[in-house]
């Protein structure tokens, strides 16, 4: 979250003096900028290309505020983790598709995700009980 939020892109154009809305599409003018953001680009295919290894996702879906921002990169990021993703390793496919319903669509997406995973994997009343007592970590 650190090197790949919007955070941290702000911190990138106010050190290069662009207004954080036109970040992506002034590093064509600006050397310096352009190392900079293919940095933040690489940050993030790393970070992509973990949460893959970790979780092997079916498909991945990228969207959000930073991916939709004007010039984002978004076909050197996809070489990018397709370059470092597990998937030669693992044998299974990579699909990643890019969000086209907007930050909303979440709130529909996260309740669905969680049923089709208490589906797989039940949890007892007694498990929901004993992680209410626990205090947060």
């Amino acid at each position: 979250e650190g090197y790949v939020s919007g955070r941290a892109l702000q911190t990138i154009a106010s050190r290069h003096g662009v207004p954080i809305d036109a970040v992506f599409t002034s590093g064509a003018d600006a050397p310096a900028l352009a190392q900079e953001l293919e940095t933040f680009v690489r940050d993030q295919a790393f970070v992509i290309g973990t949460a893959i290894a970790l979780f092997s996702p079916e498909v991945t879906i990228l969207g959000g505020g930073l991916c939709e921002m004007a010039g984002f990169p978004k076909a050197r990021l996809e070489q990018l983790v397709a370059a470092n993703a597990p998937s030669a390793e693992t044998g299974r496919p990579m699909t990643l598709c890019w969000a086209e319903l907007g930050w909303r669509s979440a709130l529909f997406g996260a309740p669905h995700a969680a049923e089709e995973h208490l589906k797989r994997h039940p949890i007892s009343a007694r498990q929901i009980a004993r992680a209410r007592d626990r205090p947060p970590s």
